[in-house]
């Protein structure tokens, strides 16, 4: 199968590039704990809402941190805190990629930082795949992966200059199963001294005819043979509980179609 057909069958498999650009922005709200919050010294269990931009790379949250009527926004070149009810700012950063120099893995973060690194995470989780249809996203489909007993086809992808869209790393792998939906997303991000991982996502759910996962699993790769650490010595880096989505689309007002949420959503 010829790449752009392979892109067009992962785009379609997930709702379809129509039905996407069709968005203005997607709100998550959901359940975030692991390992890397304890390593980067915000230990803790958070229950943020996040309302991602389909149209521009920002991110705005509620529940990250701060004070209740705190908002914590995320763009590529800015990251500020602001209240929520008038917008009012209160602190921010400029040029925050800067405020990642010299860091090493276990180099503590404070807020700035971990607004810039959320922001980045999930603003392309939430936005694949339809970032492979950028003209400056380049693809790649390489030797299919064994896992699971499963075959899973693998794409790998190369993404711009940080200064023209901020990602985990430049080189990303993607596997898919035969009905071509997401499994696992390889990366090694820059902001954490470039240290491997592998992301799994489970239980899709349909909304609005877009899919997403609602469950995300990170853990780290073993650089030596590449393999995840399913079962330690590392913890599980991230994890991940989507409670609710809603779709904010473009000239349509909010409607169950738009909106999902999960049953007894659980909170750690």
């Amino acid at each position: 199968m010829a790449i752009q057909q392979f892109i067009d069958s992962i785009i379609a498999a997930h709702g379809g590039q129509a039905a996407y650009s069709a968005l203005d922005s997607i709100k998550l709200d959901f359940t975030f704990t692991g390992a890397l919050l304890g390593l980067k010294g915000r230990p803790g269990i958070l229950n943020p809402t996040s309302t991602v931009s389909t149209k521009e790379q920002k991110v705005v949250y509620r529940g990250l941190g701060g004070s209740a009527d705190e908002e914590w926004v995320f763009t590529p070149n800015r990251v500020w805190k602001q209240r929520a009810a008038d917008g009012t700012l209160i602190a921010e950063l400029n040029d925050p990629r800067k405020a990642f120099e010299g860091h090493v893995l276990d180099t503590p973060w404070d807020d700035f930082h971990f607004i810039f690194f959320c922001g980045t995470a999930l603003w392309q989780y939430a936005n694949f795949p339809y970032l492979l249809a950028r003209d400056d996203v380049k693809a790649t489909e390489v030797d299919s992966h064994q896992e699971n007993g499963q075959t899973w086809r693998v794409l790998e992808v190369q993404f711009p200059e940080q200064s023209v869209l901020t990602s985990h790393s430049s080189t990303q792998k993607y596997y898919f199963d035969d009905k071509f939906v997401l499994q696992r997303h390889d990366y090694a991000p820059w902001v954490l001294a470039g240290s491997p991982a592998a992301h799994y996502v489970y239980d899709e759910v349909v909304v609005g005819g877009l899919t997403f996962p609602t469950l995300r699993r990170v853990i780290a790769i073993n650089p030596a043979d590449g393999t995840p650490l399913y079962h330690g010595p590392i913890p599980t880096l991230v994890h991940l509980i989507i409670r609710s989505i809603m779709l904010n689309k473009q000239g349509t007002a909010s409607n169950g179609e738009y909106e999902w949420a999960l049953t007894a959503a659980p909170r750690i």
